[in-house]
């Protein structure tokens, strides 16, 4: 009987594609994890629109988009698991939702707008500054969210995000020779499935 030696090329050479295997399997693996932990940050938007653009003025909703506060109310329920109403206000389940807590909502808007910002009054009860091209955090009592907001060509976006990815965009344009506002509130969850409503407004003044 003829004993040959064994493959030691063979050997070593497959138990070190293993290692280098897993030692990638591994590095995947870790860039996942720190993918999955590293949170969304928003992206702040141009601090001037691409034309002359004023949003100034007293704005009524339209009857036919009268009744979208309702319809807010079950897009937030259905997307993040909020119960969002005028007289409650916000009530979130958990930590969830927890940027909605930062939507107003109203059927008159008062637009004051500034060389540095939009100032909205909603139904003369609650006024909400943004400044253009900003980016910062807010708080409400210990509730803590990053704010964007600016312009995008003419339309004026803002964007607000929780510390549990749930995303509020609001869009703001004019259309109809500046007779009516148009705004857009979209709802994103942590799972990135959105909806969104559409608000518009006649001018009154």
């Amino acid at each position: 009987m003829i004993l040959k030696e064994p493959n030691l090329t063979m050997c070593f050479g497959s138990s070190l594609k293993r290692k280098v295997s897993l030692g990638l399997l591994a590095v995947v693996l870790l860039s996942t994890v720190l993918g999955c932990a590293s949170r969304e940050q928003l992206v702040p938007h141009p601090a001037v629109a691409s034309a002359p653009t004023n949003f100034s003025g007293n704005w009524k909703i339209r009857p036919q988009d009268s009744a979208t506060e309702q319809r807010v109310t079950r897009v937030a329920r259905k997307i993040s698991g909020v119960k969002f109403n005028r007289s409650a206000r916000r009530r979130a389940q958990g930590d969830a939702g927890l940027a909605l807590l930062f939507l107003e909502l109203g059927k008159k808007l008062k637009v004051t707008q500034t060389d540095h910002g939009l100032f909205i009054s909603f139904d003369r009860s609650v006024v909400e500054e943004y400044r253009f091209g900003e980016d910062r955090l807010l708080r409400l009592g210990e509730v803590e969210v990053q704010r964007v907001s600016g312009w995008d060509a003419t339309a004026y976006v803002i964007e607000t995000l929780d510390k549990n990815s749930t995303k509020l965009s609001e869009r703001v344009w004019l259309s109809n020779g500046d007779e009516i506002l148009n705004r857009k509130i979209t709802i994103r969850n942590r799972k990135l499935e959105e909806q969104f409503v559409l608000q518009r407004f006649d001018r009154v003044d």
